[in-house]
């Protein structure tokens, strides 16, 4: 089996086909996990708690989400984005 010129043949359907193209297209195209970072952007948080990110600016006006600025960009802490959202 460790013969280069081996080949495998597999066939699949023209359905099974599109689905494991689709699947490893929808892989690549997935964002990058965002629980990793200590700090994210407004859109970062909103992607993950699925607020919009105009109802994240409000709750920071608010003063309800604790919010810093690092040059022009708003960041939110993990910790105050989880105490914002309860969990």
């Amino acid at each position: 089996m460790n013969d280069p010129q081996q080949r495998l043949v597999v066939t699949l359907t023209v359905e099974q086909f599109q689905a494991l193209v689709r699947e490893q297209v929808q892989a690549v195209l997935r964002p990058t996990p965002v629980i990793d970072k200590p700090y994210l952007t407004v859109a970062e948080a909103s992607e993950h708690t699925s607020l919009a990110p105009s109802t994240l600016r409000l709750a920071i006006r608010k003063g309800h989400l604790k919010a810093n600025r690092v040059g022009r960009r708003v960041v939110i802490s993990r910790a105050n984005l989880d105490r914002f959202i309860g969990t």
